[in-house]
């Protein structure tokens, strides 16, 4: 397969896939051929894995080029015959810059910010022990904190799933 720039027929992106992928899926297209290639500059290699679809909205393109419902990707059940649809299925992106000591913060404006809100709730779970000649009372308790994380990416999040 040879893709050529119609301004300049000299720049060409080749991939050596199968006639019959129809190029669908996932494709590496090296572009050592493309004048002024702006998508490579920089980079070791001038060859880029390229995913084509001619999937449907609400539908994942499979590494193959085959398609399956965006609700089957990340289920942990495998559907493409490839098992892309289970690949990088990662729930939770954080930076490199991304240090758990540092508090979160939220921005009031362009210049302003303001340390984030922490819900606090504690369950009292059991009363273990009253010591009433000590003045001691031991409880067994859960403390769950949320707030609202703006240094964290999520991904791959289903709607109505525990």
């Amino acid at each position: 397969w040879v893709l050529r720039d119609t301004k300049d027929p000299g720049s060409k992106a080749v991939s050596s896939a199968l006639e019959s992928s129809l190029l669908l899926g996932m494709q590496v297209f090296d572009f050592a051929d493309v004048k002024n290639d702006r998508c490579t500059t920089g980079l070791a290699s001038k060859k880029v894995r390229v995913k084509l679809t001619s999937c449907q909205d609400g539908q994942f393109t499979c590494s193959d080029g085959s398609c399956v419902g965006m609700r089957q990707r990340c289920d942990q059940l495998v559907h493409c015959r490839d098992a892309s649809d289970e690949q990088d299925c990662g729930l939770l992106g954080l930076e490199g810059s991304y240090n758990r000591k540092v508090p979160p913060i939220i921005s009031i404006n362009a210049t302003s910010f303001s340390p984030a809100v922490v819900d606090i709730s504690i369950i009292l779970m059991k009363v273990v022990s009253i010591n009433e000649v000590n003045h001691k009372i031991q409880f067994q308790f859960s403390a769950e904190l949320a707030w609202r994380e703006n240094r964290a990416m999520f991904h791959n999040l289903k709607q109505d799933t525990s």
